[in-house]
Order: structure tokens, then sequence, then C-alpha cells
């Protein structure tokens, strides 16, 4: 009886907590003041330790690295700068400098994220430190020339954790596969060349060097990765492009004379993991090719989808 007792004490202990953590943050906080604020661009470093910048355009948005720009991960990036305007402060936790460690908003351990608005010369400065609070889904903040740090919600560090091109937009291509007309591939020092035909309404691949009908249902499994081919990653100064050995090649000929061209390089190591390095051109866009990728930038992807496209060129050569 006693342990029940006890319990129910306990129990009772813990709410008059809870109830005084919700109504302290009630009375004196919960604030978000960046709420009336426009956001045009976000400076912090990625988890491979570049520099980034977002900077909003008038309807999109550009990601810069010390390297070269690339366009937006849109999502992830229209996300960020929904988190920052948002987030709100919950209550003060302490102002003694002594104890930003122990957050992890000192400078050696925080995120920290430089915040540019418009028609304001300065950014603010954000140092986000470790996950906290009663239900360990907020996060301690302290705020540049502010000696508080706060508890926050709607904002944390892993946002800004990731490698570069997680906020880039990595897709090669995106196109109507049904508009491809012919393709050529090179591939183990072969090459072969199929056109599309239609003959009494049905449609027909052939290979122009044997003149014989290609299995359709190979083609058309082959052609769906085009639909929409991401990479896994974009290479920067990681990769020595005088060090690239061709692998294979791909030619995909759409309506219109819009030609696509894709090269697979042979295997290099990105922080000691297998990537294939992947580069795009292409003459003439068209309407079949919804997105395409940068010609100057060096995609990557890794084994899974590089076998992928290795085992679906294969049966073509057998």
């Amino acid at each position: 009886m006693k342990n029940y007792f006890r319990w129910i004490f306990l129990l009772f202990i813990l709410l008059i907590i809870l109830l005084i953590r919700v109504v302290k943050r009630s009375y004196y906080f919960s604030k978000q003041i960046f709420k009336n604020k426009e956001v045009v661009e976000v400076e912090f470093n990625s988890l491979d330790n570049k520099k980034i910048n977002i900077v909003k355009l008038d309807k999109s948005w550009v990601v810069k690295t010390p390297f070269k720009e690339y366009k937006p991960n849109e999502g992830l990036v229209k996300e960020i700068f929904e988190k920052i305007k948002n987030f709100e402060l919950l209550e003060i936790i302490t102002n003694n400098p002594q104890n930003y460690s122990d957050y992890l908003v000192n400078t050696e351990s925080a995120t920290v994220v430089k915040i540019f608005f418009k028609k304001e010369k300065k950014p603010r400065i954000l140092y986000l430190g470790k996950i906290g609070g009663f239900s360990f889904n907020e996060i301690y903040i302290r705020i540049e020339n502010d000696p508080n740090v706060y508890l926050a919600k709607g904002i944390a560090s892993t946002n800004f954790r990731n490698y570069f091109y997680e906020f880039c937009d990595k897709t090669l291509l995106k196109s109507n596969t049904e508009e491809i007309n012919s393709l050529e591939i090179s591939f183990q020092k072969k090459i072969m060349n199929l056109k599309k035909e239609l003959k009494n309404g049905t449609t027909t691949w052939i290979d122009l060097k044997t003149n014989r009908n290609i299995d359709v249902q190979k083609v058309e499994n082959f052609l769906r990765l085009f639909l929409i081919f991401t990479s896994d990653v974009i290479l920067e100064e990681e990769i020595d492009y005088n060090k690239l050995k061709e692998d294979f090649k791909i030619l995909l000929n759409f309506k219109e004379n819009a030609n696509v061209e894709i090269t697979f390089f042979k295997e290099q190591k990105l922080r000691d993991f297998p990537v294939y390095p992947v580069k795009i051109k292409y003459t003439n866009r068209s309407p079949s090719i919804e997105t395409i990728g940068d010609v100057e930038t060096l995609y990557g992807v890794y084994k899974y989808k590089y076998d992928d496209f290795t085992q679906r060129i294969t049966p073509f050569f057998n």
C-alpha cells in the first residue's frame, strides 16, 4: 500500500513539473523571432565541411559552394527556409557562457547558421546545439550577441548536417521515353544501334547492324531508366577529372532532333566508397526532355545503380 501511494506521489510531482514548464513557456515566451522577416540567404557548413550558401531568387533558389553553383533540391531547401522563418523559442535555459558547451552551443561544437534578411546588412547567426527538452523533440540554441541559451522547437542541426549535394538537384534526366526514336549503346568495345519503327500499328525495335528485331520488352525495360534518372552524388574536387576513364556510353535520340548523351566512367573512390562518375550532354532540348542535368557537372552513382544499368545493357550484346 505504501508503494502505491509513493507512485501516486511521484506521478503528482511529475505532473506539477510539466505544468510549471508549460505555464512558464506560455506566460513568458513562445515566440517566432523571424516570422515577419524575409529570408534571402542562408550560409552554413555541410557535413563534408564545405561552405554552403543557399540564395533565394524570385521564384526559386540557387545553391553555391566554393566550387560552383547548382540548381537546388527544392523540397529540402524550401523546408529549411520555412523552418528558419517559423521556429519558436520556448524558454531561457541559462545565460552563463561557461555552460554553453554543456548544450553544444559553443562556437567549437555548434552547427553555425548565418541568416541574411531582406533590407538588413548584417546576418543573424544561430548556434544550434544538442537535442533536449522534456520530450527530446526540441533543441538548445544560442543567437549571436544574445547571452541566453534557449530551448526551441521547429528547427534542428540535422536540417543542415548533410553532404553538400543533398541540397542540390541531382537529376540527370527526366524524359518521356515514348518519344525516343533510336539509341546507341557503346559497351565493352562494342556498339549497338537500335531504331524504333512502326509496322502495321505495332512498335518494333530494329538492330541496324543485323536488321533483326529486338525484343520490345527488353528495350522498354532499358528505357525506363530514363523516365527519371537521378545521381546519388555530385563530385567536385574530390575526383581528378584527368584520371577519368570512359566505361560505357548511351546516346538517346528523341523526336525533334533532340539528342542526349550519357557517359559512365570507371570506378572512383569517394570517402573510400566506390562511386561511378557520370556526365551528360545534349543538343536541341525538346518538350520530351522535361529535366536535364548540368553539362559542366560531374555526377556520380553508387554501385547498385551502376549494376542496374549494366545488367539491362548486357542482354543486348548476348
